[in-house]
């Protein structure tokens, strides 16, 4: 009998603890800001991708602007405007895409992005001078997956890079 009289009393206890007061969260939404991405590379021309701030509350997914207009300077000289180019494929985002610019080692350029509604936002960047005396020992390239349809063909691939890298000079 006392064992069944604990066992309620735990019963009880456990949803007494158990019961919970949702708490009402104020969070007042930032504003909505640009978001700029771009990889630098030497081997192929420049492309950004433009998008807007997202809460982190939020389901939605992102939005791509199509309307912004993507300038790159290198110092104070206009290199290029860049193209907007649409995707309709949700693996692919929309982008922007310069048709000549191939960034080079070692200079610097500057990214400015404006778009109606938004505050116009600036990005600096450049690619490091290649490093002298690292070597690359083991370089391995494995395909893992294959999914095809009418129109294209997916792929997994896994790379492994084994890299020598000497203390001095410090490459980073």
């Amino acid at each position: 009998m006392k064992i069944r009289r604990y066992i309620w009393l735990f019963f009880l206890l456990a949803i007494w603890m158990g019961c919970e007061e949702p708490v009402d969260l104020d969070i007042i939404p930032d504003q909505e800001k640009l978001v700029v991405i771009s990889n630098f590379s030497d081997i192929d021309t420049l492309e950004v991708v433009v998008t807007k701030t997202i809460s982190v509350l939020s389901q939605e997914t992102a939005t791509y602007l199509s309307d912004a207009i993507v300038e790159v300077f290198e110092g104070e000289k206009l290199v290029d405007r860049l193209n907007f180019v649409s995707s309709d494929n949700a693996q692919i985002p929309s982008y922007y895409r310069s048709n000549f610019l191939v960034p080079e080692r070692g200079i610097t350029y500057t990214i400015k992005v404006e778009a109606p509604g938004f505050d116009p936002v600036m990005a600096f960047n450049f690619i490091p001078e290649k490093a002298i005396g690292i070597d690359t020992n083991t370089v391995s390239f494995e395909m893992k997956q294959v999914d095809q349809d009418v129109f294209r063909t997916l792929a997994t691939f896994d790379i492994s890079v084994t890299i020598q890298d000497p203390p001095e000079p410090n490459n980073f």
